[in-house]
């Protein structure tokens, strides 16, 4: 019987997400962490605790120290070219956190590299993983939304509390580091690709007191359009700019010829037969279609979430 194959891996970063990448590797009986490196020595040794991995205060050692399988990156955007780089032309895989670059530059530099060394690499678009986002690509998919649909999302909220994710030179706000989550969404949903994008937007951090001091503030409020192959579009509206004492706001929905699901508390739903319905049954559809006349329980099943995972 052939011996079970353990992957042995490094986790660069080790701040809030590089916790959630480093709990789910120890926890998998295929990967095991054996370096993990951060430049805040506290945050390394808190995940060393928790993971195992030998501590490391530079990256290039941690990859450099065990012979790697996989380095898990969690640093801000403006790094995640020089890592993957790195790691990939030392034979790496990688994961990674979103989005894939800073620049398009970096990116290209990124795919590049894959190209030439052949390693695997995934960036993390959790998104996808959501239980909402699969009720939504199978909607599209039954074809009970028909084509082309338009997926409209808004999300504002207040100054975030991590500054780097304002700065232009670290995580590029909210058009760098969010909208990337939507663009990948829609075009997994459809399996289309994006032919198009119109962006434009504003900083309204500025004069904000957090922000006090960040001489390179991004756009963190913008209204971005994407056109996919098939028709199929995005419609972004994205906000980061807000008070502190803002409680924040969100809402979206995807719409086609034949129907219409938009966001609830509970998850998503259908939209109601008119402004003041009390049910949830289902909008339009063609004639004769089950769309028309299917119950939300029917058509999108449990609203009950299932439970989260790590990555």
């Amino acid at each position: 019987m052939r011996e079970a194959l353990t992957l042995d891996v490094c986790i660069v970063g080790c701040g809030d997400r590089g916790d959630a990448h480093g709990r789910a590797w120890a926890d998998h009986s295929g990967t095991r962490v054996v370096a993990v490196a951060d430049a805040d020595p506290e945050k390394a040794k808190s995940l060393s605790n928790i993971t195992g991995g030998q501590v490391f205060g530079d990256w290039r050692d941690a990859i450099d120290s065990h012979d790697i399988n996989i380095v898990s990156q969690c640093v801000p955007t403006s790094l995640h070219a020089e890592v993957a780089c790195c790691a990939a032309e030392r034979g790496c895989h990688g994961f990674a956190e979103k989005p894939l670059a800073l620049t398009l530059d970096q990116g290209e530099r990124i795919v590049n590299t894959l190209r030439q060394t052949e390693v695997q690499f995934m960036p993390c678009f959790q998104y996808r993983d959501r239980w909402v986002s699969k009720r939504l690509r199978d909607s599209f998919r039954s074809g009970s939304l028909g084509s082309p649909v338009v997926l409209r999302q808004c999300s504002v909220g207040r100054v975030r509390p991590k500054v780097a994710m304002h700065r232009r030179s670290m995580n590029g706000g909210p058009v760098i580091d969010m909208a990337c989550h939507y663009v990948d969404l829609l075009r997994w949903v459809t399996s289309s690709e994006s032919r198009q994008v119109f962006a434009r937007g504003h900083t309204f951090g500025s004069g904000k007191a957090h922000l006090e001091g960040v001489d390179d503030l991004a756009i963190d409020e913008a209204c971005v359009e994407v056109t996919y192959a098939e028709g199929h579009q995005l419609q972004l509206f994205l906000n980061w700019g807000m008070p502190e004492n803002f409680g924040g706001y969100g809402d979206g929905f995807i719409v086609g010829p034949d129907g219409m699901l938009r966001e609830t508390k509970g998850g998503i739903g259908s939209a109601p037969r008119r402004r003041d319905a009390g049910d949830c049954s289902a909008l339009g559809g063609r004639s004769g279609s089950q769309s028309a006349s299917r119950t939300l329980r029917q058509d999108l099943g449990s609203q009950s979430t299932p439970p989260r995972h790590h990555l």
